[in-house]
C-alpha cells in the first residue's frame, strides 16, 4: 500500500468529516462557476437561495474555501495514486452495520479499476465466501477480514480488508470505501431513488428480516425506479428463482446498482439540488469509513464524468466451470476456493483486463450480461400500427416496455396497410437503440420523417426520437 504524502490516513469521522464534505460541496459549486457559463452559475445560486432562504448549508472560512479551490487546479496538487501507472484502484465494502447479524462481515466486495488514458473501468466482484489467507488468522472467508480487524483494533477494518484484496488480486489498491446497509439505503433516498434495469423477473421467498424471520421479494423485468429499501432487497437477495439465487448473480445486480448511483450523483438533479447535497453529507458523515481525501474526491468526480457506460467491463468471479473458483463443501460449510492455489490465474486476469492483446481467461456467463442494456429509458419512441389488427400497437408497446424501451406515443400509421415494418430516426440521438429496434422488427429504414398519424388531431409531428411503424410481417402477440 502506498502512503499519502499530504494528509493523514485517517477516516473522515464526526465534525471533521462534516466540515470536509461541506467543503467538497462548495468546490462542486466552484467547478460550475469556473467551467460553466455565467448563466449556469447564476441559476445555481438562485436555487440555493430559494431552497435555503438566502443562507448557505454551513458557514465556512472564505480564505480556506478559495485555498481549497486553488489547490484543485494548482500544478503542485496531489495526484491520484496510480495515475502515473494508468491504473487507479478503489475497493468498496458493504457491511450490515448496527442491527444486523454479523454486523462487521462484508456482504459486498467490489473493486473499481480505472484506466484514465482510455477512460475505461473494470468492476470486479469477489464473492464473500472466497477463501483467502488472513495474516495471524489463517485461511478463512474473505468477508471475515473486516470483522477480525475491527474486533482487534476498532477502525482498522477497512485498511486490513483492502490489504487482503490487494494480495488476492495482485494489484495495488490505495483507496477504500466502507458503507453499511442503512447508510447506502439512505443515500439512495437522498438522491430520490435510482433507475435500474432488471434483466429477468425473479422472486425470493426467503429474504431475511431483522427479527430473524423471512419475507418475500420479487422483481419484474425491465426498468425499475427503486428507493433505498428496494435497492437493498435487489442487491441482497440470495434465494431468488430464475437463476438469480447465487452470490454471482447477486454481485452482478450490485454492479448495476453502483452504476445507477453514479449516474444519479453526477446528474444535474443532484449537483444543482442543495437540499439533496446537504442530506448526502449528513448520511456519509454517519455511515461511511474511507481513506479518500478531499483532493482525491474531486479527481474521482472528474474521472467519473468522463467515463461512458460502454467503457465499463464487469467481472464476477464464480464457480462456473469457465471461471476461476470452485465450490468446496467437504467440511460441511460452503467455501469458494481458487482453482489455481498460487492465485496466478486470478492475478493474470485482473492485471491484463485492459490489454486487448492479452489471452483473456474465461470468466463466467454472468459477466456477459450488460450492466446497462442497449435501450436506455430516456429515448422517446412512438409505435404506429401499420396494419388493420385492432390494438396491435398497444400490445407491442407492453412488450417493448418489458424489454426496457420507453414508449411515449402509440397510434395508427398514416398509410395502411404496411407490408413491412418501417423505422424512422427522427433525431439521430440514439443510434444503438435505433439499430436494436431495426433488427428486432426487421424494419426497413426510411430517412425522412413519417407522415403524421390520423390520430393526431392537431396534425403536429410528435416529440419523439424514433418512430416504429408495425408492418404485416411483424408477428402478433397472443
Amino acid at each position: 500500500m502506498q502512503e499519502f504524502l499530504l494528509d493523514p490516513l485517517e477516516p473522515y469521522q464526526g465534525k471533521h468529516r462534516r466540515k470536509m464534505m461541506t467543503v467538497i460541496f462548495f468546490c462542486l459549486v466552484a467547478s460550475l462557476l469556473l467551467f460553466g457559463t455565467a448563466w449556469a452559475g447564476s441559476r445555481y445560486f438562485e436555487r440555493v437561495d430559494a431552497a435555503t432562504n438566502g443562507t448557505r448549508v454551513e458557514a465556512i472560512d472564505t480564505s480556506t474555501f478559495f485555498g481549497k479551490v486553488k489547490s484543485l487546479f494548482a500544478p503542485q496538487q496531489a495526484r491520484l495514486t496510480g495515475l502515473t501507472d494508468d491504473r487507479i484502484n478503489v475497493v468498496l465494502f458493504g457491511i450490515g452495520g448496527e442491527g444486523h447479524e454479523g454486523a462487521q462481515l462484508t456482504d459486498t466486495i467490489l473493486v473499481a479499476s480505472i484506466k484514465p488514458s482510455t477512460k475505461q473501468v473494470a468492476l470486479i466482484s469477489i464473492p464473500r465466501d472466497t477463501v483467502v489467507d488472513i495474516p495471524n488468522v489463517g485461511f478463512r472467508k474473505i468477508n471475515e477480514v473486516n470483522a477480525f480487524a475491527e474486533s482487534a483494533t476498532p477502525g482498522t477494518g477497512g485498511q486490513k480488508a483492502t490489504e487482503t484484496v490487494e494480495n488476492f488480486l495482485g494489484i495495488n489498491i490505495p483507496y477504500y470505501v466502507r458503507v453499511d446497509f442503512q447508510g447506502f439505503s439512505q443515500l439512495i433516498n437522498d438522491i430520490d431513488g435510482v433507475d435500474v434495469y432488471v434483466d429477468k423477473p425473479f422472486s425470493d421467498n426467503q429474504f431475511p428480516t431483522l427479527d430473524y424471520k423471512y419475507r418475500s421479494v420479487s422483481f419484474q423485468k425491465g426498468w425499475q425506479h427503486m428507493n433505498g429499501a428496494t435497492v437493498l432487497d435487489f442487491a441482497r437477495s440470495r434465494h431468488g428463482n430464475n437463476f438469480e439465487g447465487s452470490d454471482f448473480a447477486r454481485a452482478h445486480r450490485q454492479q448495476k446498482i453502483i452504476l445507477a448511483v453514479r449516474e444519479k450523483l453526477l446528474s444535474g438533479d443532484t449537483i444543482l439540488h442543495p437540499t439533496r447535497i446537504t442530506n448526502i453529507i449528513q448520511t456519509l458523515d454517519s455511515h461511511i469509513l474511507t481513506n479518500v481525501r478531499f483532493n482525491d474526491i474531486m479527481e474521482f468526480i472528474r474521472l467519473a464524468g468522463d467515463i461512458h457506460a460502454d467503457a465499463i467491463t464487469n467481472i464476477v468471479f464464480s464457480d462456473d466451470p469457465a471461471s476461476v473458483l470452485y465450490a468446496d463443501d467437504t467440511s460441511g460449510a460452503f467455501y469458494l476456493r481458487p482453482k489455481d492455489p498460487t492465485l496466478g490465474q486470478i492475478r493474470t486476469l485482473v492485471q491484463t483486463i485492459f490489454d486487448p492483446n492479452a489471452a483473456v481467461l474465461p470468466r463466467t456467463f454472468i459477466d456477459q450480461q450488460p450492466l446497462i442494456p442497449d435501450a436506455p429509458k430516456d429515448a422517446r419512441i412512438e409505435v404506429q400500427n401499420g396494419t388493420w389488427r385492432p390494438g396491435f400497437a398497444s400490445r407491442q408497446k407492453k412488450k417493448l416496455e418489458a424489454d426496457g424501451f420507453k414508449i411515449t406515443t402509440i397510434g395508427n400509421a398514416a398509410l395502411r396497410p404496411a407490408t413491412e415494418a418501417q423505422i424512422y430516426a427522427v433525431t439521430n440521438k440514439y443510434p444503438k437503440i435505433f439499430e436494436a429496434l431495426k433488427k428486432k422488427y426487421n424494419a426497413h429504414e426510411i430517412l425522412n420523417r413519417p407522415p403524421v398519424s390520423p390520430d393526431n388531431e392537431n396534425q403536429e409531428q410528435p416529440q419523439v426520437d424514433i418512430v416504429v411503424v408495425l408492418g404485416e410481417n411483424v408477428p402478433d402477440i397472443e
